[in-house]
């Protein structure tokens, strides 16, 4: 499975004249095909034990406003988010806000093959407290 970048502005706070969201800066979302579409990927769930990872729930990007960038767009992301979204959702892309209608899907059947070595140093952080 190739993962592709979703670019998406990110907003702290609103101006005081226009209530217009103040942009600090992009995040990068995990993107997948699956089923004919690109998905934003919220999570991960990985297995480190079986050697996978999972995503925990994917939004339907085509439902989303977004553009497909080029390279002179000087963005090293696949796509481009067209409206901000709240900091409070990069602890969490669970709480992205999503317009009405838009396609989501909890624990889809889809895994993904996760390297041997990125499992030994997932374990070490895990044994060294860090996660």
């Amino acid at each position: 499975m190739e993962i592709y970048k979703t670019a998406a502005l990110v907003y702290a706070k609103y101006s005081n004249n226009d209530k217009q969201p103040i942009v600090e800066g992009y995040v990068y979302i995990d993107t997948i095909a699956y089923e004919g579409k690109f998905w934003l990927v919220s999570d991960w769930l990985y297995n480190t034990n079986e050697g996978w990872k999972k995503p925990e729930r994917i939004i339907c990007l085509e439902q989303l406003p977004h553009k497909k960038l080029e390279p002179e767009d000087d963005i090293p992301a696949d796509f481009l988010l067209m409206y901000p979204i709240p900091i409070f959702a990069l602890d969490d892309h669970n709480q992205i806000p999503l317009p009405t209608g838009a396609i989501v899907i909890d624990f889809p059947d889809i895994k993904e093959t996760i390297q041997k070595a990125f499992i030994r140093k997932f374990n070490l952080l895990i044994a060294h407290g860090f996660i």
